[in-house]
């Protein structure tokens, strides 16, 4: 329903607790997040979109994106107040799970 109304490629579904949902315009998947204690979540989603079109730009597979996004978005959810990812910790918290 959302695609035939907006014509668009791309879907992004932040899912809070239940993780991120992607449609790439051919396939979709629901990528689960981790447990983990949330401090507060403001920013998540702006988080999210920004490393979502980081990730476009560096061409990461689409099967990849959801779990980059699931942990930049956790990152700032454990911190209080407005905050940045920490782009070593990303990476480092990515190839645990790849």
């Amino acid at each position: 329903w959302l695609k035939e109304r907006l014509h668009h490629q791309w879907t992004c579904l932040t899912l809070g607790s239940k993780g991120i949902y992607l449609h790439d315009g051919s396939k979709g998947m629901h990528f689960q997040t981790q447990k983990q204690e949330i401090v507060d979540v403001c920013g998540a989603g702006d988080t999210v979109l920004s490393v979502l079109v980081g990730c476009f730009l560096q061409n990461i597979p689409f099967e990849e994106i959801g779990n980059i996004l699931n942990i930049a978005g956790g990152q700032v959810c454990r911190k209080p107040g407005v905050a940045i990812i920490d782009a070593n910790q990303l990476f480092s918290e990515f190839s645990l799970i790849k």
